[in-house]
């Protein structure tokens, strides 16, 4: 027999599944890419060298105190798709380039 405690998400034998509810968080914004630090021409030319090397092989991207790792495919209509355990971000160029 399991417990619940009140207030609490989490039974003795372990957290409780949702039966309906928010499984993720999407967030849009525009960034300024003249004054940002994002450097959308070297994320394609680091997204197509893994591409092309065809390993298992990722790049390290470093945001803020976060680090990513570029993966070599992306998603319509964003193209570059950073990850770690905790976040998975998907940026596009729109606007900037043939991305």
């Amino acid at each position: 027999m399991s417990s619940v405690v009140a207030g609490s998400s989490e039974t003795s034998t372990g957290p409780r599944l949702l039966i309906r509810g928010l499984d993720s968080l999407y967030v849009s914004f525009w960034l300024d890419v003249a004054t940002g630090a994002l450097d959308f021409d070297d994320l394609a030319f680091q997204k197509e060298k893994l591409r092309q090397s065809r390993s298992r092989d990722f790049t390290e991207i470093s945001l803020s105190t976060e680090t990513f790792a570029l993966k070599p495919f992306g998603r319509h209509p964003y193209p570059f798709q950073l990850s770690n355990d905790a976040f998975e971000i998907r940026l596009t160029g729109y606007g900037l380039g043939q991305w």
